[in-house]
C-alpha cells in the first residue's frame, strides 16, 4: 500500500479543525449558560413552591430527605450579565434558617409571594439558592370610589374663585398642614416595643437563647477539617478537635461549587485529607449545615495521621 503524503495528512487535519470544531462550538453556543457561582440575588420577586406544586420530575431536584425540596419560581428575568434565569424558572433553595422562617410564614398564606434575597451556587451543572433573607408581598387592591372626581378648578365648596385666572402658589407662601391630617395624628397609636396596634395578641414572648441561635446564619472561618461520607448524600466537614476528648462536630455540606472541587481532590487520594475551611453555618429543621466558600488542602507530611 502506497504510504499517504505528509501534505496530504496535514490537508485532512486542517480540514476536520475547520469543520468538526465550529459545528461543536456552535453546538455548545446554544446550550443555557447557568448563573455564575456566589452572584448575589437582591430583592428579587418570585413564588415560594413545594414538591408538589412545582411540578418537577424526579432527577431534576436535591431530596433533602423525605421528599424535603422547596423551590423558588421567578417572577422575572434574572442575569448576571454573563447567564440568565428565565422569569417561571423554578431554581432550587438550600436550607437554611431563612428557608425554615420562610416555610413556617407560608403555611398561613393562600398565595406565597415573596422578596427574597441569597446567593447562587452550581453543583453538578444546575443553579441552586441559598436564600439569607425575604419578605412576603401581597397584592393590594385598587380603592374602589364611586364617587366622581371634581373637575380641575373645583372643590368640594363649589367653583373657584376668578377660575378665569390661573392659580399660581407663591413660592413664598407658608404651607398649612389640612386639619384632617392634623387630627389622624393625634389619634394615631403609638406602637410599644412587643406590642401590634390591632392584633389580638397584643405582645410576643422573647425568644429564648437556643431559638435565637436556631435563626441566625453564622460565618466559620480558618478551621481544619476532614470530609467524611456519613449518612449526608453530598458529606460532611469533620472538625479538628486539636487532639481534645470531646464529640466530633458534624457540619453537613450544601451544594456548591467549593464542595464539587473538594470532593473532586478527595476522590483522588486514598486517606482522608484534611482541609482549612471557610463557610457560612446554618440552622435546619434541627441540623447543622455548612455553605463552603473555601476548602484549602493541608500537607500535613505524616504528622497527623487520621
Amino acid at each position: 500500500m502506497r504510504p499517504v503524503p505528509n501534505r496530504c495528512k496535514q490537508t485532512a487535519i486542517f480540514f476536520l479543525v475547520c469543520v468538526v470544531c465550529p459545528a461543536a462550538f456552535g453546538a455548545g453556543a446554544t446550550a443555557r449558560t447557568l448563573l455564575r457561582e456566589g452572584f448575589v440575588l437582591r430583592a428579587v420577586d418570585g413564588r415560594l413552591q413545594s414538591l408538589q406544586s412545582s411540578g418537577l420530575s424526579k432527577g431534576r431536584y436535591v431530596d433533602f430527605g423525605r421528599g424535603n425540596a422547596w423551590f423558588f419560581e421567578l417572577g422575572s428575568d434574572v442575569s448576571d450579565y454573563r447567564g440568565l434565569a428565565k422569569a417561571g424558572e423554578s431554581l432550587q433553595l438550600l436550607p437554611s434558617a431563612a428557608l425554615e422562617k420562610m416555610i413556617t410564614n407560608a403555611a398561613g398564606r393562600s398565595e406565597p409571594d415573596y422578596r427574597i434575597w441569597g446567593r447562587v451556587t452550581i453543583y453538578n451543572n444546575a443553579n441552586f439558592i441559598y436564600p439569607i433573607y425575604f419578605l412576603p408581598l401581597r397584592k393590594v387592591e385598587a380603592a374602589e370610589s364611586g364617587a366622581e372626581q371634581p373637575p380641575p378648578g373645583q372643590d368640594d365648596a363649589g367653583p373657584a374663585a376668578n377660575s378665569d385666572e390661573p392659580q399660581v402658589s407663591d413660592s413664598n407662601d407658608i404651607l398649612a398642614i389640612p386639619q384632617e391630617v392634623l387630627e389622624k395624628l393625634q389619634t394615631k397609636p403609638t406602637a410599644r416595643p412587643g406590642e401590634f396596634p390591632g392584633s389580638e395578641t397584643p405582645r410576643l414572648e422573647p425568644e429564648s437563647d437556643a431559638q435565637r441561635q436556631l435563626r441566625v446564619d453564622s460565618i466559620l472561618a480558618d478551621r481544619t477539617a476532614v470530609l467524611v461520607k456519613g449518612d449526608w448524600r453530598f458529606g460532611s466537614f469533620e472538625l479538628d478537635a486539636l487532639g481534645r476528648n470531646v464529640q466530633a462536630t458534624m457540619l453537613r455540606l450544601l451544594p456548591c461549587q467549593a464542595l464539587e472541587l473538594t470532593q473532586a481532590r478527595q476522590a483522588g487520594q486514598a486517606e482522608r485529607l484534611r482541609f482549612r475551611i471557610a463557610g457560612i453555618v446554618t440552622e435546619y429543621k434541627g441540623h447543622r449545615y455548612m455553605l463552603p466558600q473555601r476548602a484549602t488542602r493541608i500537607y500535613s507530611f505524616g504528622n497527623f495521621p487520621r
